[in-house]
């Protein structure tokens, strides 16, 4: 019985190097990293501005906000 070829598109890359349509998609891997890293920052930077508002509305001293 005759061999048959490879099955799917056969490249003459070197040993080790993917080929263009066997490489792996990482865009979104590198988004979603990068946005859960940023998201905690952000919500620092978000939420520290209200705190003299939420100390005022709160009738706290800044002596009990403190440790």
């Amino acid at each position: 019985m005759p061999e048959r070829p490879p099955a799917g598109p056969t490249t003459d890359n070197p040993p080790g190097v993917a080929s263009a349509d066997r490489r792996p998609r990482r865009l979104p891997l590198v988004l979603i990293l990068g946005s859960l890293t940023a998201l905690g920052p952000l919500t620092i930077d978000l939420y520290l501005p209200a705190l003299p508002q939420v100390q005022t509305s709160t009738s706290h001293r800044p002596s009990h906000s403190s440790p």
